[in-house]
């Protein structure tokens, strides 16, 4: 019986199994009707479990049960043909290989079969389409099932190899593993038999990258491209250790490399795109990270940046659509839900700038960030005793955050609750000094109070320190119309909007000015 006839033979009877983990993925048939074949009637692989995989963003291939593609031409873990109770057949296109891990055993002598020609069987395109290596007879080769997986005896049993593929296997292996220490060493002896395996100093690479030791990392990925200079991996390989070493500007033009050598992997597009950002050139990097979006739409990490460069550049609604759909994607992206409701808040949309930091503190519920800023929209809704609890939370969290206290006294103070608003003022100043808004709010406190002198002075100790911020002025003149004296809330506010002209809408709605709100002077004044 040739290979051609077994495999016939055993249609819709035999497994394919990855030898990594002894997991089934999927029953070797052409049978149209059969749900978990690998090959069906059109020609076209279609395993539920992802056989054929890609490489993915750390150079190595991997497929979603750790074993590696059948095309991959320095293949880890090659999948195997199981058939009553034995492996039949290894499928592969590496045929330079001594022997194969199976387990802790051996595939030596398995007969090898090319993934085309076993795609040919059962894809139903005939087989004088593929090459196979096996013309001749065919015998399976008997094998007890899958054993517990360990390294240790495909260590010991390749380690007088004088084939560098075999230490580049050995490599992978103690890589996937954690080993970083043992996967140098091995990818090293690879290297030192043949020094030109781009491969294997890619490889040992990323072995030293996740050891911090990136110096080392960026010298093996240079001998890769050395040998291969369109090695396009080895270039986004290089690109994120010169990010771990703050060579931002060199790591970029490792991303641009590897983007012109192959430019449809979205991870190294949203990889230039971050680079790009945190270089703080948002426009850009908005381009980088539509390329990686365009190529994968679902990339929820890319729709989520994106979103930052947008609010970075103060298109909010743009930023706004960007968070929408990587919580779409992920709906539990927290960062997403928190800068969704930064955005909204700069709209002046505070319901729903509130549902988002709701959102945030649900999936965090230690968020301080969020549960300040859902004071804030709280305050902005006048919703002042919601608003000073989520102010006790986050001082519950981080006492000491003077702004915190700042706003705690704000809402107090609409609550008519002076006293313990000044209490909060001080506590603010306690903290940070050189903080204007608690000393101007102090003194609006004061004014409420009727303690006018102590108003006054509050105020001016903002205008003692910095006469230029429109802060200390504004606070006198909150102080004087509270007092009735129209005249010199008029100067005041004068002289506030000359410094900044954006508190003439602020003064519009202030309830400091209420008692005054009819008066022609400030009427006028309103109307600019």
């Amino acid at each position: 019986m040739n290979l051609q006839e077994f495999l016939l033979s055993i249609n819709g009877c035999a497994t394919l199994v990855s030898t990594s983990d002894g997991k089934f993925l999927g029953v070797v048939s052409s049978h149209q009707n059969d749900p978990n074949s690998i090959c069906n009637p059109h020609g076209q692989y279609g395993s539920p479990h992802g056989l054929y995989s890609v490489r993915n963003e750390h150079g190595l291939y991997g497929g979603s049960h750790g074993f590696y593609s059948p095309y991959d031409p320095y293949c880890l873990h090659p999948p195997v043909i199981f058939y009553n109770d034995r492996v039949v057949l290894v499928v592969t296109r590496n045929t330079n290989l001594i022997s194969f891990v199976y387990g802790t055993q051996l595939l030596s002598g398995i007969p090898i079969v090319d993934p085309d020609f076993l795609f040919a069987i059962y894809g139903c395109l005939g087989a004088t389409t593929a090459k196979t290596q096996f013309q001749g007879g065919f015998q399976p080769v008997n094998l007890q099932p899958y054993p517990s997986t360990g390294i240790s005896s495909y260590s010991q049993a390749q380690v007088q190899s004088e084939n560098p593929e075999v230490w580049f296997l050995q490599g992978n292996e103690l890589l996937n593993s954690q080993r970083y220490e043992e996967a140098i060493s091995a990818y090293n002896q690879a290297v030192q038999i043949q020094p030109n395996f781009p491969e294997a100093w890619n490889n040992g690479g990323l072995a030293l990258a996740n050891l911090q030791r990136y110096e080392e990392a960026i010298a093996a990925y240079d001998q890769a491209i050395q040998i291969q200079p369109n090695y396009h991996l080895a270039w986004s390989n290089r690109g994120d250790a010169l990010v771990n070493l703050q060579r931002y500007e060199e790591a970029l033009a490792s991303y641009e490399r590897a983007i012109q050598l192959k430019p449809d992997i979205p991870n190294v597009w949203f990889l230039h795109g971050a680079m790009l950002f945190d270089l703080q050139r948002y426009q850009e990097s908005i381009a980088s990270f539509k390329r990686a979006i365009q190529i994968q739409p679902e990339f929820n990490e890319a729709w989520y940046f994106q979103g930052n460069a947008m609010l970075n550049l103060q298109h909010y609604e743009e930023a706004i659509n960007s968070y929408n759909r990587a919580i779409k994607s992920k709906p539990d992206l927290l960062e997403a839900w928190y800068n969704r409701g930064v955005a909204l808040m700069n709209l002046q949309r505070n319901e729903d700038a509130f549902v988002s930091f709701d959102r945030a503190i649900q999936l965090k519920s230690d968020f301080s960030d969020a549960w300040f800023n859902r004071g804030l929209v709280l305050f902005n809704l006048k919703r002042y005793e919601e608003s000073v609890a989520s102010f006790d939370r986050v001082i519950q969290l981080k006492p000491d955050i003077a702004e915190v206290w700042l706003f705690r006294g704000s809402a107090l103070g609409e609550l008519q609750r002076y006293a313990e608003a000044l209490v909060c003022c001080d506590r603010a100043i306690q903290l940070k000094p050189e903080l204007l808004e608690a000393w101007s709010v102090r003194g609006v406190v004061f004014a409420k109070l009727q303690q006018h002198e102590e108003a006054i002075a509050a105020c001016d100790q903002v205008i003692q320190k910095k006469p230029d911020n429109p802060i200390g002025w504004y606070g006198k003149a909150c102080c004087y119309a509270l007092q009735g004296n129209v005249e010199l809330l008029i100067k005041n506010l004068q002289w506030t909007f000359e410094l900044d002209s954006r508190y003439r809408e602020i003064a519009k709605t202030d309830s400091n000015f209420d008692a005054i709100r009819e008066e022609e002077r400030f009427q006028k004044l309103m109307d600019g």
